[in-house]
């Protein structure tokens, strides 16, 4: 091997090992309940609260931003449930 594909190798190998973290992310799934309104500078975002189990038998309630579309009874897949969304002004 030439001394360029020795140092491709390396960043193949780095670049497989980083997409391996990635599939061990933990989610939540979240329902829609309700959409509120469209926000951003051009409305690209939807604020819309979710409910999710945090924990068996506790169901917790979220005001969240949404990019794309979404519609009341959807399932989100939160992967950062500790925050909330301001509310809209």
């Amino acid at each position: 091997m030439s001394k360029k594909q020795n140092r491709n190798q390396g960043k193949k190998k780095e670049k497989a090992s980083a997409e391996e973290g990635v599939e061990d992310a933990k989610f939540v799934l979240a329902t829609v309940l309700e959409v509120l309104g469209r926000t951003g500078s051009r409305g690209q975002v939807t604020q819309v609260r979710v409910t999710f189990e945090e924990q068996p038998g506790k169901w917790r309630r979220l005001i969240r931003n949404v990019r794309g579309p979404v519609q009341k009874d959807d399932i989100l897949c939160l992967l950062e449930s500790e925050r909330e969304a301001r509310r809209l002004r």
